[in-house]
């Protein structure tokens, strides 16, 4: 008998050990005790996860496979693609009337909240017109005496994490007052430091700053969208917007910190490896905010978020404690500041995957780390500007100390070098002058010439004609015209070889001085010199020239020839006339064109041979030897180019000289 008896005992245990592994017991209700109170559901749940497309018929069948959570602690079953089903029940003697649910944590992307009706149906109860103006959702109850069971759908891409609390409606405004004051002094408080380290970042012009601003302004919004505070104050619908939004700050704020710590630490100058790891470490985050834009309902960009945050703080900080034994100073109260942040995300990131309890310390870890981060790292940016001052200074000191000793060097040598200089100076001015006085002769005969010529040119051409009619009366004075046409002819040869000794520009071949100049500020100074040589005319100057542009050409040569077109305009045309200049250039050639109105009209064959040297026309008036111009041809073709000649509407003329000599 006592070992049937044994036996009988060992098999009713292992039976209800089986029963209890196969059917879970349930949740006790909550039971209401007093009005005014604040009541938690953690012990009084039972929950399972269910495909997204379950209803609510589907999820009463299977209620009794509903798994109990009769921990006192809040229920929080990490990252899941499910929705969650809760379900429990509140037993109200009657007495307590209105009540308030409220889902205090990060908002979901659906929250469908079931009352068992009196025909054993369920109906929503989350509606608008009841719903409280609350951070978290919170809903009025509609508590019927006795028992109400209720059924909670929630689907979210953050974490599981389910902390249902019942209010009646005063405690529920009381209990706020602390919570709003905590956050009030946090968020001052980084309002404040991000406002001190934006005018420091507009000051000194110092990225580390702004990037400092972008970190914090980033996790404060973040944090502030955690808490509710958008979707109570500026009217923000609970769904996916604020959960795309809260997730993409987070992202926002780990990339920035990221972005800072290789800015403070220079990694790519004291850790060139560590630099290319956090540039890996930023893609993820990068990834993460592309993945929530794309696939707002995946828990993916909440899985990179919660692994890629303390992955890059412990990498961070790495990287920092190299840099400090290395020498770098500044990383030292960044190392401070890294470490709260580390432990921070550490515990932030434990608590979303449900692997630590979920705790006014572990849900509020990011903010209290984040908030002694901040505070280190603005002591680090501080600390960093003294001792960047401190090595300014001392790099002063020892310049100056340089300089100090380079005046004893100077000092000692100054006689033999002001003696150096006095005597180079009078060596330079010398040969400005003589350039100076050759250039003005050089210019003076290029632009003068023409009408020089003409006057000996007349007085022989009016003592031949003098001398013709003489003999027609009879009259010999022979001796007297031939004199002076000899005086003429010596003073045109003497001219003539003036112009010629005149940097040898005619002496069967050329003189060339080629030179790079830019053809700007040359242009303009010819255009000033011709205007100052001919003030008896108006001229309309237009320069299509690029101001850097260059060319290699005799530059004295080229402006003779200008000259030379000039002077040929100004002769011909009448005094009130306006003569046009324009320099171009066209490729690689230079086009300097001169347009005038000639007192005479001109025939297509004229103009033709106005080019040719010692050409004459038969009014007296506007005689020209045509030397001018033919010099101008073979200055053209001494720099390749050429001098062309046409007519215009309207009765003008225009001559052209093309130098292929522009090197842009």
């Amino acid at each position: 008998m006592n070992r049937q008896a044994v036996k009988l005992c060992w098999l009713l245990s292992l039976m209800g050990l089986w029963l209890c592994w196969v059917a879970p017991v349930s949740a006790e209700p909550l039971r209401l005790k007093e009005g005014d109170k604040v009541y938690s559901l953690n012990a009084h749940l039972s929950y399972g996860l269910m495909p997204n497309d379950t209803t609510v018929a589907e999820v009463v069948e299977q209620r009794q496979a509903f798994q109990p959570h009769t921990d006192a602690s809040v229920l929080n079953l990490g990252y899941s693609a499910q929705a969650l089903w809760l379900h429990f029940s509140i037993h109200n003697p009657g007495a307590f009337a209105e009540w308030i649910l409220e889902y205090g944590y990060y908002p979901p992307k659906t929250f469908e909240l079931y009352l068992k009706g009196d025909a054993g149906d369920y109906q929503r109860v989350d509606l608008a017109d009841n719903q409280w103006p609350s951070r978290y959702l919170a809903y009025d109850l509609p508590l019927q005496p006795g028992v109400n069971d209720f059924l909670l759908k929630i689907q979210t891409s953050a974490s599981l994490t389910v902390p249902l609390t019942l209010s009646s409606q005063k405690t529920f405004a009381a209990n706020k007052q602390g919570f709003y004051f905590t956050q009030a002094l946090y968020f001052g408080w980084v309002a404040s430091l991000i406002l001190y380290n934006l005018f420091l970042c507009l000051s000194l012009r110092d990225r580390r700053f702004g990037y400092y601003v972008l970190f914090a302004s980033s996790l404060a919004s973040a944090l502030a969208f955690y808490y509710g505070f958008p979707q109570q104050w500026l009217g923000l619908k609970y769904g996916d917007t604020t959960t795309i939004l809260g997730t993409v700050l987070f992202n926002l704020a780990s990339l920035f910190a990221i972005i800072f710590a290789r800015r403070f630490l220079n990694t790519p100058a004291h850790a060139p490896f560590g630099d290319r790891v956090l540039r890996l470490i930023s893609l993820i985050f990068l990834t993460s905010i592309v993945t929530v834009l794309i696939w707002p309902e995946s828990t993916v960009p909440s899985w990179l978020l919660s692994l890629g945050a303390p992955v890059g703080a412990i990498i961070a900080m790495i990287i920092a404690f190299l840099c400090l034994i290395r020498g770098y100073k500044q990383a030292r109260f960044f190392l401070i500041a890294w470490s709260a942040l580390l432990l921070a995300s550490v515990v932030a990131s434990l608590r979303n995957f449900g692997w630590v309890d979920t705790t006014p310390l572990t849900s509020y870890s990011i903010q209290i780390g984040s908030a002694i981060e901040m505070l280190f790292l603005a002591i680090a940016l501080a600390d960093s500007m003294r001792i960047e001052r401190m090595e300014r200074e001392r790099l002063q000191q020892a310049s100056l100390q340089d300089s100090l000793a380079n005046q004893k060097v100077l000092t000692s040598h100054q006689s033999v070098l002001e003696q150096k200089v006095f005597k180079r100076t009078q060596n330079i001015q010398a040969s400005l002058f003589k350039a100076q006085s050759a250039f003005k002769t050089y210019m003076r005969f290029g632009a003068m010439i023409s009408h020089e010529f003409k006057n000996p040119l007349n007085a022989m051409l009016n003592q031949i004609e003098t001398l013709n009619l003489e003999r027609q009366h009879g009259i010999d004075q022979s001796e007297k015209r031939l004199t002076s046409i000899e005086g003429q002819a010596k003073r045109l040869k003497t001219l003539f070889e003036h112009w010629l000794s005149t940097d040898q520009l005619i002496s069967g071949q050329l003189s060339t001085d080629f030179k790079t100049i830019t053809l700007q500020p040359w242009l303009e100074e010819t255009r000033d010199l011709i205007e100052s040589i001919h003030t008896d005319h108006a001229f309309a100057f237009h320069l299509a020239v690029n101001p850097v542009t260059e060319a290699v050409m005799d530059a004295t040569l080229v402006q003779i020839a200008l000259f030379n077109l000039v002077d040929n305009a100004c002769r011909y045309s009448p005094e009130d006339a306006s003569i046009r200049m324009l320099a171009q250039e066209s490729g690689q050639t230079l086009l300097l064109e001169v347009v005038n109105i000639p007192r005479h009209p001109m025939t297509e064959e004229q103009l033709n041979e106005s080019l040719g040297a010692y050409c004459t026309f038969s009014n007296k008036q506007q005689d020209s030897t045509g030397l001018g111009l033919s010099l101008v041809g073979l200055i053209a073709e001494t720099h390749e180019g050429s001098l062309d000649a046409d007519l215009l509407d309207e009765g003008q003329v225009r001559f052209v000289m093309c130098l292929p000599v522009v090197t842009k």
